[in-house]
Parts: C-alpha cells; sequence; structure tokens
C-alpha cells in the first residue's frame, strides 16, 4: 500500500473523521496538549491503514481481541491481544490492521510528538539524539504505559479538568518510558539526589499561588528558573515529595478554603477563583484533601 500524504496523527483523524464520522469517541484536539495527541477510536471495518506519523503511536487495547494482524514497516505478526497489551510504532513506520470483529476493537491511541520525545531526551541527558530511535514492538505489556493511558483518558473525558500541567507531566513521563525502554538508548540514566535550590523553589512556589487561576503550563513554570521540563519535575519531587501538578491542586484547595472560611462568596464562585474549570471537579479533590466536601466544611 503507498504511503499517504498525511504527515500528523491529527491530520490523519481528520480524514477518517470525514469519512467515518462515528470513527472518534475522544480527541484531545480542542485541549491543544503539548507534544502529544490522544484518541479514543470504534472501528467500523475490519481494515484499517495508517501512514507513517511524524509522532510516535503507542496504540494500547482495552479489550482482549481473539484474532489480530498486525504490519508495521513492512513486517507481519498476528495472534491473539490481552486487555491492556500495548503496540508501540516508532515515527514514519506505516502500520496497517485486520481483525475478524471490529465492534471488539476501540483502542486508545497516544500519538508522542517526535520533536518532544527528542527535546526530553536532550533535557534528560542523552547524548547523539540524532542517532536516538524508538523501537517498534508489536505486543508489550507494560502497566506504565497503560497507567498513563487510562490516566490521560479520564482527563480526556473529564474535558481536561485538571489542565494543561498535568497532561504535560504525563506526556513527559511517557516520553521517559519510551527512552528508557523502548529505544536505541535503553539503559536508564541516573541523577544525583537534592532537588531544587532554596531559590528556585521559591520562585516556582511564588508563581503558582500567584498564578492559580491560570491554566498554567509546565513549560512555562521551568523557564522561570531555567530548567527542562522534565529536569524540574524530577527536582521538584525531590524537594516537595510530589509533582507540581500535585502541588498545585493543593495549593487550589488551600486558598479555597481560606475563601471559605471569610464566606463572602460561593461555592461556584470560589472554584472558578482558585483555577478549577469546574465545581464538580473542584469540591472532589477538596474532599479528598480536606476531607470534606465544600457544602460540608461552610455548615461545620
Amino acid at each position: 500500500m503507498t504511503a499517504s500524504i498525511f504527515s500528523t496523527y491529527q491530520n490523519w483523524l481528520a480524514s477518517l473523521a470525514k469519512s467515518t464520522p462515528d470513527l472518534i469517541l475522544l480527541s484531545s484536539r480542542e485541549l491543544a496538549w503539548t507534544g502529544l495527541d490522544v484518541a479514543v477510536l470504534k472501528y467500523a471495518s475490519k481494515e484499517v491503514f495508517a501512514p507513517g506519523f511524524s509522532s510516535h503511536l503507542i496504540v494500547i487495547h482495552p479489550k482482549s481481541i481473539p484474532h489480530l494482524i498486525r504490519k508495521i514497516d513492512g513486517k507481519i505478526d498476528s495472534g491473539a491481544i490481552k486487555s491492556g497489551e500495548s503496540s508501540i510504532i516508532s515515527a514514519g513506520c506505516e502500520n496497517e490492521w485486520n481483525w475478524q470483529n471490529p465492534e471488539r476493537c476501540s483502542p486508545l491511541h497516544l500519538a508522542l510528538d517526535d520533536a518532544f520525545l527528542g527535546r526530553v531526551a536532550l533535557e534528560d541527558g542523552y547524548r547523539n539524539c540524532e542517532r536516538l530511535e524508538i523501537i517498534n514492538h508489536f505486543t508489550v505489556l507494560d502497566p506504565q504505559i497503560q497507567q498513563i493511558g487510562l490516566a490521560l483518558k479520564a482527563e480526556l473525558e473529564s474535558g481536561g479538568l485538571t489542565g494543561r500541567l498535568f497532561a504535560e507531566s504525563l506526556a513527559t513521563a511517557l516520553a521517559i518510558r519510551l527512552l528508557r525502554q523502548y529505544s536505541t538508548f535503553s539503559q536508564p540514566l541516573t541523577h544525583p539526589e537534592g532537588g531544587l535550590s532554596k531559590h528556585k523553589l521559591q520562585i516556582v512556589k511564588n508563581y503558582i499561588n500567584d498564578n492559580l487561576s491560570a491554566d498554567l503550563r509546565l513549560i512555562d513554570i521551568s523557564a522561570l528558573v531555567g530548567l527542562s521540563s522534565s529536569h524540574l519535575t524530577r527536582l521538584f519531587r525531590q524537594s516537595m515529595g510530589i509533582p507540581p501538578y500535585q502541588y498545585v491542586i493543593q495549593c487550589r484547595v488551600e486558598r479555597a478554603r481560606q475563601m471559605l472560611v471569610r464566606g463572602d462568596l460561593t461555592i461556584g464562585e470560589i472554584a472558578g477563583l482558585v483555577g478549577f474549570n469546574d465545581q464538580s471537579h473542584f469540591t472532589f479533590h477538596f474532599k479528598r484533601i480536606i476531607g470534606v466536601t465544600p457544602k460540608r466544611f461552610l455548615q461545620q
């Protein structure tokens, strides 16, 4: 089969959507996540061809499939697929899928931009990145990739309520997983412990607390202290014990608690002012951290 003109994953999705409107169940297109596209598809035909994208494609199979034929970069594999198994296709590799019962197949696609992966590789200390390649795998059972995929799917289903900082953190984690387990540079690197300096940690914390109502981005926060996104995430976790996005949620909940004590705003108004896009999302995190719902907190 000849190569398609589509070079990006989103262009391919857009083409499929025109011919099969019900194909795409979920897509991150409107959320514009950095370096990553996520989609849940529902195939209606027994055969699907995908061109070589500018992204590395991870296909997570949520259901078992009795018999699936896959062709990746000219090589063929066939057999049963277990629930939770994934296929990894390197950027630029054509892939084709054939199965007997399309209704059993509603895969989760994670399309990680090759340029984004390259930046993470440089930031994480990999050398000679021009020789870096992701190795194709017909089938892997990787709990970490599965957990990242499920977290992204849940975020997609919520409409991106947790924010781009969360999605960017997961994209970085996915990139590091591919680099360390499924690339030609598969040996994990060691990093010195120590965390952020007190000065840089305070800069990050001040920025977060001054911008809680904004849709915070990991790339913006890391630029403040002259670090890469992956480096900042690692050092911040060493300093605080939690990743940046969890710290942001804790700060938002604490700010909301203080505002509830004052008693001059409604719960819905407070949720928006501290950066939650939805009151139910705010209520979920408030109860998780404080132990009671905002309404119950006011009553007490």
